[in-house]
């Protein structure tokens, strides 16, 4: 359960309408259901959109040219500011230091690395699902879901 909701997390963040509500009808159950099988694996589901969150940014910022406007909006915040405030609570640094300090940690980069171990840096350099192929995950998946005539375009 917990990595089709994930994988619906991953989907539905861009869109801004990623509460466990429609996650679970998405899935062809109730909220409260949803809950409980989360609970089972010993996951929540608010859990699971920040995990998601996390490593979208870390994978969006990695683009230096994306814009923070953009990045926030495929992240579901509505303003620029309220994922600044989200990201330096994860990663105690702005955005844009968070920036700085991963292109030092890139593969074959020749700038030096920072005086953090590397157990404190955030491992975000490891292969995930684009947002485009989110959508395209989450149109393969509705076939396989109940009540599936909504595709994402």
């Amino acid at each position: 359960t917990g990595d089709v909701v994930r994988d619906l997390i991953r989907a539905r963040l861009p869109a801004g309408r990623c509460t466990a509500e429609v996650v679970a009808r998405r899935m062809g159950m109730e909220k409260r259901t949803l809950q409980r099988h989360l609970a089972s694996e010993g996951v929540a589901f608010l859990d699971l959109v920040n995990s998601v969150r996390v490593e979208l940014a870390c994978e969006l910022l990695k683009c230096r040219e994306r814009r923070l406007r953009e990045v926030a909006e495929r992240l579901g915040f509505s303003e620029e500011s309220a994922l600044s405030r989200w990201f330096r609570a994860q990663f105690g640094q702005s955005p844009k230091a968070w920036r700085t300090s991963a292109a030092r940690h890139a593969p074959g980069s020749r700038q030096a690395q920072p005086a953090v171990p590397d157990h404190e840096q955030p491992n975000c350099f490891s292969d995930t699902v684009s947002v485009a192929g989110a959508a395209e995950l989450l149109n393969s998946m509705s076939k396989l879901i109940p009540d599936s005539d909504h595709r994402v375009r």
